[in-house]
Parts: structure tokens; C-alpha cells; sequence
């Protein structure tokens, strides 16, 4: 008798939690991911390192290296801008489209060469990326991921040294010497992401990709770029972003003009989800 009234309990235990169960999962179903990420920020920032130009080494009789910054007038900050797309396929599988670009540049800066001259020139970069992004791990507040494809970079290096001289009782410029180089290629591309969300209120993104090995205009090096952003939603399909971007090229081994440089700041934007 305690048998069966044991045994009638637990069926109607069962019967009663089965439904229940069942519901929650017609309910829940697969996990929602976002569609389509359209990102467009403003990147503020500058740009530092060093320049190897044989070219400007009589100047100041030493090392042909010169500090971006410090010897060579490149100290203001550039505006500049950074547009992304992220296109979700499945939960687990997505595609990146990210472009940005920074226009550092002087005009006519007293020069530490010689009292006689000033500089002026640019340290431009634009680049490109696309790629296919697996999440390995996914869950309700992170999703890590790994991320292959291709890059492109098109980093422009212009300096112009000029000598100051009184002519007529007016200063007139002459030029004394320059370089200008162009470093243009498109390289492999691997990399990382981590996202961490707040039950869709707070949400921070990381980013790390580049290549150990690329070659551009007969130089070879490597590449890295670094994205951080913090977003906040205002609403389910808005984000406000801030964030910081660091993009690092080292093409300081060939014949002539090295460079090892980085462009960074801040960024200042929005993201609309579809």
C-alpha cells in the first residue's frame, strides 16, 4: 500500500513537471544572437615612434633614427575615423568589416636640426579588415572567439626639411631636403575577441589582430591592432561607444626608409543593431 502511494506520488510529480519543463523550452528555444552590428566612431588621436631615413642624417651628424614626436614635429593630435560591421550568420559564426583611418601632419615647424630650418610632414595610416569570426564560447554574458581573414594597410610618410632666409627683407623658404615614402599591402590576418555583456545595459568589447610577418615596399615586419570599446544602450537597438584604438606598424627592416610607429586615442561613437 505505501508502495503505491509512493509510486502515485511520484507520477503525479512527473506529470506535473513535465509540462512545465516543456514549456520552458518552447518558450526559450535557441539562444537570440544580433543580426547585423553597424558601428561609426570618431578616432582622435596621434601618433608616435621612430623614423629610420638615412636621408636626414647629415643634419645633425648621428644615427639616422628619428623620434616621431620629439625630432620631428609630429606632437598634435589628427581626427580620424573607424566604421565597422559585424554580421551575425549563426550564433556561434560571424563576419567583420572594419576600416579606419588617422591623419597625423605639421605645417612649417621650427626645426631641432638647425635654427636656420623647419619641417614639416605627415604620418598617415588607413586600414581594412575583413574576416570570419567562431565563437568557441558563447553564453548569456561573454562570448570569445577567434577571428581569420585578411588585412590591408596604406601608411604614407611624407617629411620636408626647408631653410629659412632673408631675401629682400622678407624670409623665404628653400628646400633642403625630404622623403616620402608610400607602404601599401594586404597581409594575412588572425586575431581574438572577447565580448562581456550586462544583460543588455553594459557591454565591453576586445579586440587584438594583426600578423608576425607582412612585407610592404620591400621592407618586412609585423602589424597589431587593438580595439577596446565600452558600449551603453540606451534602448535594445542603440549603443552609445566609447573606447580606445592602438594600431602598431613595424617595417623597420629593408634597404631604406624604416618605420616603427603607432597611431592611438580615443573613440567616440555609435552602434546600431538590426
Amino acid at each position: 500500500m505505501r508502495f503505491l502511494l509512493r509510486a502515485s506520488l511520484l507520477c503525479l510529480a512527473v506529470a506535473i513537471a513535465t509540462p512545465a519543463a516543456a514549456q520552458r523550452m518552447l518558450v526559450t528555444g535557441p539562444e537570440p544572437y544580433d543580426r547585423f552590428r553597424l558601428t561609426g566612431l570618431w578616432w582622435r588621436g596621434e601618433t608616435n615612434g621612430t623614423i629610420r631615413a638615412p636621408q636626414l642624417a647629415g643634419l645633425i651628424g648621428r644615427r639616422p633614427e628619428f623620434d616621431v614626436r620629439d625630432d620631428l614635429g609630429l606632437e598634435d593630435g589628427a581626427n580620424g575615423f573607424a566604421v565597422r560591421a559585424d554580421f551575425g550568420l549563426a550564433r556561434r559564426h560571424r563576419l567583420l568589416a572594419t576600416m579606419s583611418g588617422l591623419w597625423p601632419r605639421n605645417e612649417r615647424v621650427p626645426s631641432i636640426f638647425d635654427d636656420e630650418l623647419v619641417t614639416s610632414g605627415e604620418l598617415s595610416l588607413f586600414e581594412a579588415q575583413f574576416g570570419y569570426k567562431f565563437l568557441y564560447y558563447t553564453s548569456s554574458w561573454l562570448d570569445a572567439g577567434v577571428i581569420g581573414g585578411v588585412g590591408y594597410l596604406d601608411s604614407r610618410l611624407v617629411i620636408d626639411v626647408e631653410r629659412e632666409v632673408l631675401e629682400s627683407g622678407e624670409f623665404v623658404t628653400l628646400p633642403v631636403t625630404g622623403v616620402s615614402q608610400d607602404r601599401e599591402t594586404a597581409y594575412p590576418l588572425i586575431g581574438m575577441s572577447a565580448r562581456f555583456d550586462a544583460q543588455g545595459i553594459l557591454a565591453v568589447y576586445v579586440e587584438l589582430s594583426g600578423f608576425p610577418s607582412i612585407d610592404a615596399g620591400g621592407h618586412s615586419g609585423w602589424v597589431m591592432n587593438l580595439d577596446i570599446d565600452f558600449l551603453v544602450y540606451p534602448t535594445e537597438y542603440l549603443a552609445i561607444v566609447t573606447g580606445y584604438k592602438r594600431y602598431r606598424l613595424a617595417l623597420d627592416d629593408g634597404p631604406s626608409v624604416g618605420i616603427d610607429a603607432a597611431w592611438d586615442g580615443f573613440l567616440v561613437g555609435v552602434q546600431y543593431i538590426f
